[in-house]
């Protein structure tokens, strides 16, 4: 495990495990949110940021997936659900912009800023999956914690 550079257009991999990927997910975002997403004040621009990078890939990198909305929407052609990413949408009620990336790509992600001085920190993560990554099974057995 560690921090590489890669190119924008293989930073997500999707497999046959998504669904199950994306139900465990949504399951512990709703009902472990305290245990699986945290996050420090300051970083939400940051965190729009990559939704949106994110948002702006799916559709052109897994066309039959997703598709892009009107008004700030994206479809998940796979789960029938259509997220609004508008900063002022109601999403943001129930949901972190981390959160939804997690449920788009079903990744776990993390949020590192860098500070005046070059010092890079952890100010956020949503974490289902820590120490898998998008090749292998889902831990199913996390869900009966």
């Amino acid at each position: 495990m560690g921090i590489k550079n890669v190119q924008v257009e293989d930073w997500i991999e999707l497999d046959k495990t998504y669904l199950e990927r994306y139900a465990l997910k949504k399951q512990l975002f709703e009902s472990q949110r305290e245990q699986t997403t945290q996050i420090l004040p300051g970083c939400e621009d940051a965190a729009f940021e990559a939704l949106y990078l994110l948002a702006d890939l799916l559709p052109r990198r897994f066309p039959t997936m997703f598709r892009s909305g009107k008004e700030n929407t994206i479809e998940n052609l796979v789960t029938g659900e259509i997220w609004n990413v508008a900063r002022d949408a109601s999403t943001w009620e129930k949901y972190h912009p981390l959160e939804v990336m997690g449920l788009l790509s079903t990744e776990d992600f993390f949020l590192l800023t860098t500070d005046e001085e070059g010092v890079s920190s952890l100010r956020a993560g949503a974490v289902c999956f820590p120490g898998t990554s998008n090749h292998h099974s889902p831990p199913s057995h996390r869900l009966n914690h």
